[in-house]
Parts: C-alpha cells; structure tokens; sequence
C-alpha cells in the first residue's frame, strides 16, 4: 500500500514538473 502511495505521488510531482517545464519552454519560445 504505501509503496503504491509513494509511486503515485512521485508520478504526480514529474506530471507537475514536466508541465510547469514545458510551459517555461513555451513561454522562452514565444518571447524570442
């Protein structure tokens, strides 16, 4: 249970990473 619990969170936190990434990439983009 808590292995499942710990994966779930750990996944969440790259979802948010890779998203907040990608925006920071997006925005860099349409600046130049």
């Amino acid at each position: 249970m808590a292995c499942i619990a710990l994966l779930s969170f750990f996944v969440a936190h790259v979802k948010i990473l890779f998203s907040s990434s990608s925006l920071h990439l997006s925005s860099k983009l349409t600046l130049h």
